[in-house]
């Protein structure tokens, strides 16, 4: 097992020196990770006993560099080939899409060849985040190929499997607003805005409403729907 403690002098000591290849150190991030999964520093401060990714992966680069486990198995060519694609995600992201703090310390970092020991933990968040960027991307070209406005507003519509895919709460002057968010079984996707909690996240049904309007987010075409009825398609088959 190893020592993640062990070597806490050892960084404290070298935290100021620039030494780490930031292309290695993530390719042992990835090896990681597809072990052990990603745990932020925040989240092994909270549970006695676990470690963070950033730490172990470290530590387990070292003991392998110092031949200290016999049984360490480097990264794969997979492992080596998603850092080098997360760095390039990163360090291509443009000014624009760097909406907040972390985005912006995580592409300095990231900027570098070589970084510093107190920087590995913002660093190793790079591979998690890449992922959700690719992730969040790959849904999007997805409902922005398949989504089409249906019907013309002021239609009255039926619609069949429609699945709620998200649903929360807004508050108002007229009180409290619950917006669904739907998508039908060919890939259409319809926003509701009622006045009552009558769906569920997950579950699928045969909605009757009324066109209100063709609108776009995100470059995804939406159809919004009102005065809606809904009928659980479970109880309709049982």
């Amino acid at each position: 097992m190893l020592d993640v403690a062990s070597h806490a002098q050892d960084y404290d000591r070298e935290r100021t020196s620039p030494r780490l290849d930031i292309q290695t150190y993530l390719a042992w991030v990835s090896a990681t990770m597809r072990t052990n999964g990603w745990v932020s520093r925040n989240k092994a401060r909270d549970i006695f006993g676990m470690a963070a990714t950033c730490d172990i992966a470290l530590t387990t680069w070292e003991d392998y560099e110092k031949h200290t486990y016999s049984d360490i198995v480097p990264p794969s060519d997979s492992d080596k080939a998603r850092a080098q694609c997360a760095l390039q995600w990163i360090r291509d992201l443009p000014d624009t899409a760097v909406t907040n703090d972390y985005l912006y310390n995580l592409k300095t970092v990231c900027s570098q060849v070589l970084i510093k020991y107190n920087h590995t933990g913002i660093a190793a968040s790079l591979i998690a985040a890449y992922e959700r960027a690719t992730q969040q991307q790959l849904e999007r070209t997805s409902s922005q190929q398949a989504s089409m406005h249906q019907g013309s507003v002021g239609d009255k519509i039926t619609v069949e499997h429609m699945l709620v895919t998200d649903c929360f709460e807004s508050e108002g002057n007229y009180g409290v607003t619950f917006i669904y968010q739907m998508k039908d079984s060919q890939g259409n996707c319809y926003t509701w805005f009622a006045s009552n909690d009558v769906l569920e996240k997950g579950e699928t049904y045969t909605l009757k409403g009324t066109v209100k309007k063709h609108d776009t987010y995100k470059d995804i075409a939406k159809t919004v729907l009102t005065r809606c009825k809904a009928v659980l398609e479970t109880t309709q088959n049982s």
